[in-house]
């Protein structure tokens, strides 16, 4: 069963594909119109998302359209942490399942410590509870 891939998914793939494909020592990528065809996306949603993810400092765009479609190349030039942006993800989810584990022992121990404690009290009581 495979996951469907969003759109940011989608376009951070291509370009990684494409870095890899063309990895001149240049992180610049040019994208047109029907690399986008291809992705199945529309250039709305293309450029909406490139921008974003732009935003995010994954790449910078160098070249665009004035108006925001790509009538014109797009030419990103992707940042380090781009290229590795599946690792960073798979990274992520196990880092945030190892603190929800850690968070979960922790609350785990709290309770347990706490009724001990009560049991504690209540086995000192009926120790020392008077008897009628």
């Amino acid at each position: 069963m495979s996951k469907k891939l969003t759109i940011e998914e989608k376009l951070m793939q291509f370009l990684i594909s494409e870095y890899n494909k063309d990895n001149n020592n240049s992180n610049e990528i040019s994208i047109n119109a029907t690399d986008i065809e291809d992705l199945g996306i529309t250039e709305n949603e293309a450029s909406r998302t490139l921008l974003l993810l732009e935003t995010s400092n994954y790449f910078t765009i160098k070249a665009k359209s004035v108006h925001n479609n790509f009538s014109r190349f797009w030419t990103v030039e992707l940042n380090q942490f781009a290229i590795h942006y599946f690792d960073n993800q798979k990274e992520s989810k196990i880092e945030k399942r190892r603190k929800s584990f850690e968070e979960f022992r922790a609350w785990a121990t709290l309770l347990i410590a706490i009724l001990a404690f009560g049991l504690s009290i209540y086995a000192l009581y009926l120790q020392y509870m008077p008897t009628t």
